[in-house]
């Protein structure tokens, strides 16, 4: 009897964590989303404008391509690369594309990560993972039954790597100082 309780008891624990996993919340629009609203304490709005586009430009931008910014906003498109397989030869699954947008003001910003595009990925003759298609499939389309366990492997790596871009541009906007470019040295020798 006791070794039932302990079993039932690991396996209900086992369950309430791994149901934490990070989740996409839906929009108005129904389109996941992944929004944070964070407070940045005696930092002006010019400063993180800085160094929100810093970040799209220079630091991310494998995953980013900088779009535009105006004086309390900024904008980008990214994709995340989707391996389920973690095995020695993990290849591929897929990418998902997504929009970034983050709104900037004195002491506080929001960002949001939206518009999320499967693309799957498959081998070409030469071996090689490709895009399968050009056009991507919404994240709020299922697929039905036969790749629904698939699919929502797919949400739930795509909402973990959300969560760590978004830890990763909460980083380097309450970073102390910003990047500054110094002057050349000047030669002063005397002829």
């Amino acid at each position: 009897m006791k070794i039932i309780v302990t079993v039932l008891l690991f396996v209900t624990c086992w369950n309430t964590t791994y149901a934490q996993d990070a989740a996409l919340a839906k929009d108005e629009r129904g389109k996941y989303i992944y929004y944070e609203v964070v407070e940045a304490k005696g930092v002006a709005r010019a400063t993180l404008v800085q160094r929100a586009s810093d970040f799209l430009k220079t630091v991310n931008k494998k995953l980013v391509s900088f779009e535009n910014a105006s004086d309390t906003a900024v904008a980008g498109k990214g994709t995340f690369m989707i391996v389920l397989n973690k095995s020695v030869l993990a290849h591929p699954s897929g990418a998902v594309h997504y929009r970034f947008t983050a709104e900037l003001r004195d002491e506080k910003y929001r960002f949001w990560l939206t518009d999320f595009g499967f693309i799957p990925f498959a081998r070409d003759r030469y071996g090689n993972f490709v895009p399968a298609t050009t056009f991507s499939t919404p994240l709020e389309k299922s697929p039905g039954k036969l790749g629904a366990s698939e699919w929502k492997k797919y949400l739930e790596s795509t909402a973990t790597q959300a969560k760590s871009f978004g830890d990763q541009f909460k980083a380097y906007l309450q970073k102390a100082e910003t990047r500054k470019t110094e002057p050349a040295a000047v030669n002063k020798t005397r002829w």
